[in-house]
């Protein structure tokens, strides 16, 4: 329901605000900047909250990322094979995936910013994009290693450098008479 009602805002807001006929004054615009500089600050936990390594719902996560990229028809809790095998097709699937830390990618979200706020972005693209997803993982899992792009390091880093562009967490001036549109 959350989540539904935002989206109703944001259209609302694109439709009636942003994309009207008439121009956007400095009191609707400075008004648009806090709403968006206190939704970011929302995001804030997310970023600053390390993953936990032996939180098994977080590293069901992890886990869902792989399934939806490798294995997208078959069962998460597939039992063939044996446990030794399984544990070495996971390590490779989570090198292809791009993360540092092969054996155990919940270390690659322990560093803050951005936190787990990098896996949920993850995430959300591979459920809400999943061809592309699947696309980004696969081409970059064939390359040769001087070309590769992974998609978990350069999805922690773009979080990270998205958190630092956008100033998520940083208090921001936000009186009316300091704003002014440029």
């Amino acid at each position: 329901a959350n989540i539904l009602a935002q989206k109703q805002l944001r259209s609302i807001i694109l439709t009636h605000v942003i994309r009207a006929q008439r121009a956007i004054n400095n009191e609707m615009a400075h008004q648009l900047y806090v709403l968006q500089v206190l939704t970011f600050n929302l995001l804030e936990d997310r970023m600053m909250t390390k993953m936990d390594p032996q939180d098994q719902a977080q590293r069901d996560i992890i886990f869902e990322l792989r399934r939806i990229a490798f294995d997208a028809e078959s069962e998460p809790n597939n039992s063939s094979g044996s446990m030794e095998k399984r544990k070495s097709m996971y390590t490779r699937d989570y090198k292809k995936l791009g993360f540092i830390n092969h054996v155990n990618p919940a270390m690659d979200f322990t560093q803050t910013p951005p936190g787990m706020l990098a896996l949920d972005n993850m995430l959300y693209f591979a459920k809400h994009h999943q061809d592309a997803y699947i696309r980004i993982v696969l081409e970059n899992s064939s390359r040769e290693d001087k070309h590769e792009c992974p998609f978990g390091r350069s999805s922690i880093e773009l979080t990270k450098m998205l958190c630092e562009i956008l100033k998520v967490g940083e208090l921001h001036h936000l009186s009316p008479e300091k704003f002014t549109l440029p």
